[in-house]
C-alpha cells in the first residue's frame, strides 16, 4: 500500500482516520442523546465505552509492538500504545455497525460496508498498524455490537424494567467493579457510571425536550459541548492525581452529559417540553 504514496493519498487516508477519533465518537454520541433519542444515545455510548475498555485491555494483554520507521513510512509519531487491536478501526466498526444494525436501512448499511474497511486501510497506509491489528479490531467491534443489539432487543421484547434504585445501583456497581478489576480504564468506567445514573435520574425527574427546531438543537449542542470541554479542562485542577480521582472526574462529566445538560435544556426550552 505504501508504494502508492502520494500527497493526495496522504491527505485522504489521514482524513479517513480522523473520522474514527475518540473525540468525534463522543460528539456523535451526544448528538444522538441530546437531539435524536436519549435511549439510543445511551446504548451506543455504553457499547462505545465497553469497546474502549476491551481495546485497552487487549493492547496490554498482547503487547504487540507497532511498526517502526525502519519497517514502514510513519505518517505520525507513535503514541506509545500497543498495536493490537487498532483503536481507530474498532471505533469505526462499533459506530457504523451499530447504526446499520439499529436502523437496518440501506444508507447505514452501505456506510458501514464502505467506511469500516476504509478506516482499516488508512491505519495500514499511515503505518500505524499491522494487518492483523485492523482485522482483529473489525471482528471485535462488530461482534461486540452484535452482542449488544441482541441483548437490547431481548430486553425490549420481554419488557424488562428496573426500579430507579435498581438502575442507580447497577449503574454504579458494574462500572466500579470493572474499574477495580482494571484501574487503567478509569476514564471509560467513570464515564459509564455517570452516564447510566444520570440517564436514570433524567428520565425520572427531568424529561428534557429532545425534538426541537434546528436552531434550538444547535444551541443545545453548543451549550452542552462548551460545558463538557470546560469540565474536562477544569476538573483535573480540582481533583488529585490517581485512577480513583480520574474515575470520579469522568463520572461527573458523564453526569453532565446525561443529567446536567438535559436539565439546562429543559429550563431553557421549557415551552417545547
Amino acid at each position: 500500500m505504501q508504494s502508492f504514496r502520494s500527497p493526495f493519498l496522504d491527505a485522504f487516508f489521514a482524513a479517513a482516520t480522523g473520522t474514527a477519533e475518540d473525540n468525534l465518537m463522543a460528539f456523535i454520541a451526544v448528538i444522538l442523546y441530546w437531539c435524536l433519542d436519549p435511549l439510543l444515545g445511551l446504548r451506543f455510548l455504553l457499547v462505545l465505552l465497553l469497546s474502549g475498555y476491551l481495546n485497552t485491555g487487549l493492547k496490554d494483554f498482547f503487547h504487540t509492538p507497532r511498526p517502526t520507521i525502519e519497517q514502514v513510512w510513519l505518517a505520525t509519531p507513535p503514541d506509545g500504545s500497543y498495536a493490537f487491536p487498532s483503536g481507530h478501526t474498532q471505533n469505526a466498526a462499533v459506530l457504523w455497525s451499530y447504526l446499520a444494525g439499529h436502523y437496518r436501512r440501506w444508507p447505514s448499511i452501505v456506510a458501514a460496508i464502505v467506511v469500516i474497511p476504509l478506516v482499516a486501510l488508512s491505519r495500514l497506509y499511515l503505518g500505524a498498524h499491522w494487518p492483523a491489528d485492523v482485522v482483529g479490531a473489525i471482528a471485535i467491534g462488530i461482534g461486540l455490537v452484535w452482542l449488544a443489539l441482541t441483548l437490547y432487543r431481548t430486553w425490549d421484547r420481554r419488557s424488562f424494567s428496573l426500579p430507579l434504585w435498581g438502575q442507580l445501583a447497577l449503574g454504579v456497581a458494574v462500572p466500579l467493579i470493572l474499574f477495580i478489576v482494571y484501574p487503567k480504564t478509569s476514564q471509560v468506567t467513570g464515564a459509564a457510571a455517570g452516564m447510566i445514573t444520570g440517564y436514570a435520574l433524567e428520565r425520572r425527574y427531568v424529561r428534557f425536550p429532545v425534538h426541537v427546531p434546528l436552531r434550538k438543537q444547535v444551541v443545545k449542542v453548543v451549550i452542552g459541548l462548551a460545558v463538557l470541554v470546560a469540565l474536562q479542562m477544569l476538573l483535573p485542577w480540582l481533583f488529585p492525581v490517581g485512577p480513583a480521582f480520574r474515575f470520579a472526574r469522568y463520572a461527573l462529566i458523564g453526569l453532565w452529559g446525561t443529567l446536567g445538560a438535559p436539565w439546562v435544556f429543559k429550563v431553557t426550552f421549557s415551552s417545547e417540553a
